[in-house]
């Protein structure tokens, strides 16, 4: 396995896990439809899902794929549709016909196939787009989160001299594990976490320190909803003012050596509490 397959690993269990436990609420026994369950997320959902024993339906686009699915997950040939036209749609409301539907769709299709599949759902069904974000986003919105992250982070980058002490970019940990309603802030990150990377392969100081959730600072302490929702995911625990002041205190030391290329992205979760 590569380091970039590594690294994306984490984010899709967590769409997988975030779609299927805080958003659908899946309960014991529920059917879930899962489209594109071959793909890195739908593997990652199938597996998800499987911790609830679920009757679980999915879609895939060649043969190959099918294969993989009943081999790897044991999902049955009879659970298997295919993707390439809606003739997935009869199957899935023939098997489903007793509850009138599948009760969780987890959806990547686009075009006919969404109206497809909104046949498949059950009455009061949770139809969840599979984080097309991104793919819906506008360029103003790409830019607005982007721009200032990447254009001032060169800036500095170009105007200020070589051979600095410490140079030090405020990044976010949406870079590290993914962002599900804001890729655009996470590609801004992921921009100074590359910037970081090419300083230090060049003999240079810097490092990135991809923040967690702030307790003392920023838009958390305006929103506690917010604030509630980040540490409510279970997986991001709180940073004090203290904690960051250590931090950069550690970085910013003009005696120590130029980070490695796997060192220089610092991930800061914060520690549990109480």
């Amino acid at each position: 396995m590569s380091f970039l397959e590594g690294a994306a690993l984490p984010v899709v269990f967590i769409t997988a896990d975030n779609a299927l436990h805080h958003v659908a609420r899946t309960t014991d026994g529920e059917s879930i439809l899962i489209h594109s369950g071959a793909g890195r997320t739908g593997r990652a959902a199938i597996q998800i899902a499987k911790l609830f024993n679920p009757n679980i339906y999915v879609t895939v686009r060649s043969d190959d794929k099918k294969r993989l699915l009943m081999d790897l997950y044991d999902i049955s040939e009879y659970h298997i549709f295919y993707s390439r036209n809606a003739s997935f749609t009869l199957g899935m409301r023939r098997l489903t016909r007793e509850r009138g539907g599948v009760a969780i769709v987890l959806n990547s299709q686009s075009g006919d196939a969404i109206v497809s599949t909104w046949e498949c759902l059950a009455p009061f069904g949770r139809f969840l787009e599979l984080d097309s974000v991104f793919e819906q986003m506008s360029y103003k919105s790409l830019t607005e989160a982007t721009e200032s992250k990447v254009q001032d982070s060169y800036s500095l980058y170009v105007l200020l001299p070589k051979g600095m002490d410490f140079f030090i970019m405020l990044s976010s940990i949406a870079d590290a594990i993914g962002s599900i309603t804001q890729d655009n802030y996470a590609a801004g990150c992921s921009q100074q976490d590359t910037l970081a990377r090419h300083r230090t392969g060049s003999g240079q100081k810097a490092a990135t320190l991809n923040l967690g959730v702030m307790l003392e600072d920023g838009v958390q302490t305006e929103n506690a909803k917010l604030r509630n929702i980040l540490l409510g995911t279970g997986y991001l625990m709180g940073i004090t003012q203290r904690e960051l002041y250590a931090l950069l205190e550690h970085h910013c030391d003009p005696s120590a050596s130029v980070l490695g290329p796997l060192k220089n992205q610092v991930v800061v979760y914060g520690r549990r509490r109480g």
